[in-house]
């Protein structure tokens, strides 16, 4: 395994049989860390790809899942969801992610794409904002919807639905300014507000309890 790379991850909490611990990624692998005493209670090591990891791994259950495959542990491994940046959010079975998008070519452009959990299975995709060209797609999720938001500010509130994508409303962040639009960081909804950073330092809010 290489012992030379980068990590951009968040720590993940997470309670099991009481316990308070925490899912840490490095260059390492994924560790997980008691909370409360700082022991680290097992590592599994992965390759690391030199560019980085930035997706935080997702508790679901008994599983940890991870957009991005450099370990070698796994129930099912995947090549139809590869997120660079976006760290993918699951609702009712089924996962919900950007596949691909780096703002670099030659990485083909994002997609939203809509991945069954305990089989890898694609249900579907969704190009969200420019037709060619690269871009970057960021989402969270509140009372089971999915808030969606491109790298060009077009913020979209979603069904959670297997089926097909299904938009229940959308606008532009910005407002029609003329601004630099390069959204990577994901939205925050925070007492009917969604917050929205832009990678230069602004951040706009929007109320969405009107």
């Amino acid at each position: 395994a290489k012992t030379t790379g980068t990590d951009y991850t968040t720590p993940v909490v997470y309670t099991r049989e009481g316990g308070r611990y925490v899912l840490v990624s490095s260059w390492q692998g994924l560790s997980a860390v008691d909370a409360t005493t700082g022991k680290t209670l097992w590592l599994y090591p992965w390759e690391l790809d030199p560019s980085g990891i930035v997706p935080d791994p997702v508790i679901d259950g008994e599983r940890i899942r991870i957009a991005q495959g450099w370990t070698k542990l796994y129930i099912w491994n995947s090549s139809i969801l590869w997120s660079y940046v976006t760290s993918p959010v699951i609702i009712d079975s089924y996962i919900y992610c950007c596949h691909s998008g780096s703002g670099v070519a030659p990485i083909p452009p994002a997609s939203l794409r809509c991945i069954e959990l305990n089989t890898g299975r694609l249900m579907w995709e969704q190009r969200l904002g420019r037709v060619s060209g690269t871009d970057m797609i960021t989402l969270m999720a509140a009372d089971g919807k999915p808030i969606i938001r491109n790298d060009q500010g077009k913020l979209y509130i979603t069904e959670a639905s297997p089926d097909r994508y299904k938009e229940i409303s959308s606008c532009e962040v910005l407002g029609g300014e003329k601004k630099a639009r390069k959204f990577w960081t994901p939205p925050v909804l925070c007492n009917l507000k969604i917050y929205c950073r832009i990678y230069a330092g602004d951040l706009i809010c929007i109320d969405v309890g009107i």
